[in-house]
């Protein structure tokens, strides 16, 4: 990985450690703090949208960047307001990340889940994906109990949440249907515990009502 501090250019794949998002945020999150940034070196204006609109153009982002990429999503309310439409993570060995779980909100008011975990939709799997510092929202209100505020397929080979925050969810917290490896480190605040706890090799770190 190469960052540039003078055009903020960046190279290189997802293979980040806690230096590279460090130097990440010192360098092109200050020079483009209202823009979505990948890997591939994309950038994605989301100042003036609407929550909506800055939903549809991080799934945009996610999907352009491909396998082997990372994605930085500025603080912001990402919301798909579907019922059937999630911001979906489908490659192998993505990173999805933000400032932080206060600051970066992804939600689904629409009655669909705010956040899908997915195989990759060339291989059937996803390897090795990992979301960070954000939060997750599917308003309870809705009572329409099929949101889950994280929904993680059984196609999912291996996964990690780390310092994520369910706020809220109209169905689960954290739904897995069936990861044989999930590292999930996560504060819930309501509507209470993951459901899968048990059916698969997966762990739960700091998960609390």
């Amino acid at each position: 990985m190469a960052l540039q501090k003078a055009d903020a250019t960046i190279t290189g794949e997802q293979n980040l450690t806690d230096a590279d998002i460090l130097e990440i945020q010192d360098t092109l999150v200050i020079s483009d703090p209202t823009k979505i940034l990948t890997s591939k070196g994309a950038r994605y204006s989301i100042d003036g949208l609407n929550d909506t609109q800055k939903a549809q153009t991080l799934q945009q982002a996610i999907d352009e960047a491909g396998r082997s990429s990372w994605v930085y999503a500025p603080p912001a309310t990402y919301d798909l307001n579907s019922t059937s439409a999630s911001i979906t993570v489908k490659f192998r060995e993505t990173t999805l990340f933000s400032l932080g779980r206060s600051q970066c909100i992804i939600q689904n008011s629409g009655g669909g889940h705010a956040l899908l975990i997915d195989g990759d939709e060339e291989s059937g799997a996803l390897y090795r994906s990992t979301i960070m510092n954000m939060a997750c929202l599917t308003p309870k209100s809705l009572e329409t109990l099929t949101g889950d505020a994280i929904h993680i397929n059984g196609n999912v080979t291996s996964f990690r949440g780390i310092n994520m925050h369910v706020i809220q969810a109209d169905r689960d917290a954290i739904h897995i249907d069936g990861a044989p490896s999930a590292y999930i480190d996560c504060q819930i605040t309501e509507k209470g515990l993951p459901t899968g706890i048990g059916r698969y090799t997966t762990f739960f770190d700091n998960c609390n009502d």
